[in-house]
């Protein structure tokens, strides 16, 4: 699992950290800009990603629509993968539309699933550092009126997260995610 690198906050000490990993890009361009965001999936992409809004992209599709996935943008996107460091893993497929894959009988080691099999990698973290200590995320956000109040709960209790945020709801709500950030 490569190490990713996060939106940078205007703050020297950030207590929200959001994961470009989850930060999804693949679907179209955002209408807004964040400088300076190197998307690491897996080690796929190793440069700058151009997220910013550019004139006759795609916008973002409404709120649980599916999108389009034959652009100009994600094909310029697929360009970009170096295939050569995608694992050929076989494809795995769910009995019903919405359901996970089926576990296979077998995984190879070298084929880490932990969904099921409990492997971690190499440079996973697995474990906090000491007795006491909690590692906290949220998923799937920024969700307007909830994250506001969820910030005033850490704050209070003096609490940092780390946020793993989606494009779609980060483009319903761009102030929402850069106030993340700035936390």
């Amino acid at each position: 699992m490569a190490r990713q690198r996060s939106l940078q906050s205007k703050k020297p000490r950030s207590t929200a950290l959001i994961s470009a990993v989850a930060l999804v890009l693949g679907l179209t361009t955002v209408p807004f800009t964040f400088q300076d965001i190197t998307v690491a999936a897996a080690g796929i992409i190793t440069h700058k990603a151009d997220i910013s809004h550019e004139k006759g992209s795609s916008p973002w599709p409404k709120y649980g629509e599916k999108p389009e996935t034959n652009t100009p943008e994600i094909r310029k996107w697929v360009k970009m993968v170096d295939w050569s460091k995608v694992p050929k893993l076989p494809v795995r497929k769910a009995k019903s539309p919405g359901d996970p894959p089926e576990c296979p009988s077998h995984i190879e080691e070298k084929d880490c699933w932990w969904t099921c099999s409990g492997c971690f990698a190499p440079d996973d973290i697995v474990e906090c550092p000491g007795k006491n200590a909690w590692g906290l995320t949220f998923d799937d956000g920024p969700e307007p009126g909830t994250t506001e109040n969820l910030f005033e709960v850490l704050k209070e209790k003096n609490v940092t997260a780390t946020f793993f945020v989606t494009g779609m709801k980060s483009s319903r709500a761009p102030w929402l995610l850069q106030e993340t950030i700035d936390q």
